[in-house]
């Protein structure tokens, strides 16, 4: 009887997906009948993301229109000019998201920084994606692939997740142990990211993802920069301010990925505390002033390895910030300890 399934689920898989194109099996009313309504289940949902029975029949009310994508849910995400959609893949027979832009200059900078991450993986990650980054499906210029909305949208995979500004929220702040097993990860995806001569530019907890299995995935690469030309610095000062280093707050020509290092300092401070170190980066916050002198004194109860960290990766001189690979080495050693 399992053969004969197998054999029935292969035949059905086969018709659906000769030579990548859908074919009007796919359309044809056999597929709704009750007897095929679990292989159609299982063939497009595998065990590790499965499908609840709401969104199975608004699948099955779709099968006889023509189109790729399927729209699947409204993720309520709005960052910048974007907005954040779930849905479903009939080609690949997989769930992804789709990021649609308003700005066309914010979706060809994201579009080309996904495309070099993603060549980068390939040629030196030797792996079908980074542990650490949302995999890029690809992008279209001219449709949205839901409604009439003529919007440039890019597709990436879909990573069941919260970010991680909502964790530290929930817990009041992250133990030591858990902060920095999760500020290894994105140490290592940051690290990947500046192999490439590509600078985040935007590290904070909102663009963070962590999920269940605490997974962490970086995302959001509207502000990042490809330095892959030889330049030494930069002198785009966007960003988000409290993550800023002082360099960018002062609207100073600056090294992008030493900038990234200091933000990096600020997010394991947040991690960790569920609060900054100061209210503003501004000479007219006493706290501020203190933090980058060096002379800012941590709450009680705070970590001590974690604040020697966040001390060397926010020094107000760049070129003695920490490197990562010696922040790395820093929680190697925590942890060998335990």
């Amino acid at each position: 009887m399992t053969a004969m399934i197998r054999e029935e689920d292969n035949n059905l898989k086969n018709n659906l997906y000769k030579n990548k194109v859908i074919k009007s099996n796919l359309y044809n009313n056999k597929i709704i009948e009750n007897k095929h309504k679990k292989i159609f289940k299982n063939l497009f949902y595998p065990l590790n993301n499965k499908i609840d029975e709401n969104v199975l029949a608004k699948l099955l009310d779709e099968y006889e229109k023509p189109k790729r994508y399927l729209f699947l849910a409204d993720l309520n995400h709005q960052g910048g000019q974007a907005h954040i959609f779930k849905i479903f893949d009939y080609l690949n027979g997989s769930v992804c998201v789709c990021k649609q832009f308003s700005d066309i200059d914010d979706f060809n900078n994201e579009e080309k920084i996904l495309s070099l991450i993603e060549k980068g993986i390939n040629d030196k990650y030797f792996a079908p994606k980074h542990p650490n980054l949302l995999k890029f499906y690809g992008s279209n210029k001219k449709n949205i692939f839901i409604g009439k909305e003529q919007i440039p949208s890019i597709r990436f995979e879909y990573f069941k997740s919260k970010d991680l500004h909502e964790t530290v929220e929930y817990y009041n702040g992250l133990s030591e142990k858990r902060s920095l097993k999760y500020f290894k990860q994105i140490l290592n995806g940051i690290k990947f990211l500046h192999s490439l001569k590509i600078a985040h530019k935007d590290i904070k907890l909102e663009n963070i993802l962590i999920n269940r299995d605490h997974i962490i995935k970086i995302i959001d690469f509207g502000l990042s920069i490809d330095m892959s030309k030889g330049e030494e610095y930069c002198y785009n000062n966007s960003g988000s301010p409290l993550y800023c280093s002082p360099e960018i707050a002062f609207s100073e020509k600056h090294d992008p990925f030493k900038a990234d290092l200091w933000s990096l300092g600020i997010l394991l401070y947040g991690m960790h505390s569920a609060d900054f170190p100061y209210y503003e980066p501004s000479l007219y916050d006493k706290d501020y002033l203190e933090f980058i002198s060096g002379n800012f004194k941590y709450p009680n109860n705070f970590s001590p390895v974690i604040a020697k960290i966040v001390k060397s990766l926010c020094n107000i001189d760049p070129n003695l910030r920490i490197s990562i690979d010696q922040t790395i080495e820093l929680i190697n050693n925590y942890f060998n300890q335990k």
